[in-house]
């Protein structure tokens, strides 16, 4: 049997190349940790840009923060960390009349939360000069239109197909 060396040295830099690309991969860092400090930085950074774009004056930052601190994301149920609140128990332990007054207790609580938000969106929204409202309802739009082509994460420039 015979054996062939390697046609050229740009197999064996190719390979080195391949090498390096892999080590240098694998030790770049993923993205920041998660935690509430890079949530109150992102926070941060979001309020800037808002401010930015909506061309803020300072009297109304406070009412952007109260805003944002209110249509933040809401507490997902069951589990733990800072998004999430305990899920209803089963009624095993207290009888169902129990059980329907804690949930009462409950909706009520999440009324008032509710109100409380409408309330902050109101204010901030009422702060804001024409030209502020006009962006602040664009960029509305941009945040809560649906993935896909024209929406978050969609191809610039592209929209529904034509017909």
């Amino acid at each position: 049997m015979i054996l062939k060396k390697p046609r050229s040295s740009r197999w064996l830099a190719a390979m080195l190349l391949l090498s390096a690309t892999c080590t240098a991969s694998a030790e770049r860092p993923r993205g920041p940790e998660r935690g509430p400090a890079n949530v109150d930085a992102m926070r941060a950074r979001e309020a800037d840009d808002i401010a930015l774009l909506l061309h803020l004056r300072p009297d109304q930052r406070g009412a952007l923060v109260a805003f944002l601190s209110a249509w933040g994301p809401p507490p997902r149920d069951g589990g733990e960390g800072p998004n999430m609140r305990p899920g209803p128990p089963m009624p095993g332990g207290e009888d169902f009349a129990r059980h329907l007054e804690r949930f009462e207790a409950e909706a009520t609580a999440h009324a008032a939360h509710d109100r409380s938000r409408l309330i902050a969106a109101r204010s901030f929204y009422d702060s804001l000069d024409t030209p502020q409202r006009a962006g602040f309802e664009a960029l509305m739009r941009l945040r809560h239109a649906p993935p896909g082509p024209g929406g978050p994460g969609g191809p610039l420039g592209a929209g529904p197909p034509p017909g």
